[in-house]
């Protein structure tokens, strides 16, 4: 019962975090797509990977 909760605990504290901050990058390039389209792809791709790789690195932490 209490890795139910372990994993509801992951979920909200994690998971829905990351996505929304996720998100913010692709909002953001399709502002930033009207004014500058080059800039826009580097700026999402960098911001996804760093955001995945804390997501992995935070939800290891918490699972340990």
């Amino acid at each position: 019962m209490s890795s139910i909760y372990a994993n509801l605990y992951i979920f909200l504290v994690v998971i829905i975090p990351a996505m929304a901050v996720c998100m913010a990058p692709i909002i953001t390039s399709i502002i930033t797509n009207i004014i500058n389209p080059e800039i826009t792809l580097l700026a999402f791709t960098l911001t996804s990977a760093t955001e995945f790789t804390v997501t992995l690195g935070l939800a290891s932490t918490v699972k340990n």
